[in-house]
């Protein structure tokens, strides 16, 4: 799932990323969780339900984003932490 970054380069995957956040950040639901669309570097809040919210907000802390890839149906989960401390993957 590293095409992103080979797509568009490392400083626009982090602006991408940080936008998402920046979204969730806006509608602060601990039921969603942002989503960077990889073929149009889109974000989207996608629902979770109860018992998964839970889980990802107590271990991460709302720094998590899925990219996604409906084109080759593949999905990844990063934590944006570590990904602007240029830790990729």
């Amino acid at each position: 799932m590293n095409t992103l970054i080979g797509n568009i380069g490392f400083d626009k995957t982090k602006m991408a990323i940080n936008q998402s956040i920046d979204l969730q950040r806006m509608h602060t639901s601990s039921y969603t969780i942002p989503v960077l669309i990889m073929e149009t570097c889109g974000s989207a809040l996608a629902s979770l339900d109860n018992t998964l919210s839970e889980v990802v907000i107590n271990s991460i802390h709302h720094n998590l984003v899925v990219i996604l890839s409906s084109r080759n149906k593949e999905f990844q989960l990063i934590n944006s932490i570590y990904f602007n401390q240029n830790n990729i993957f």
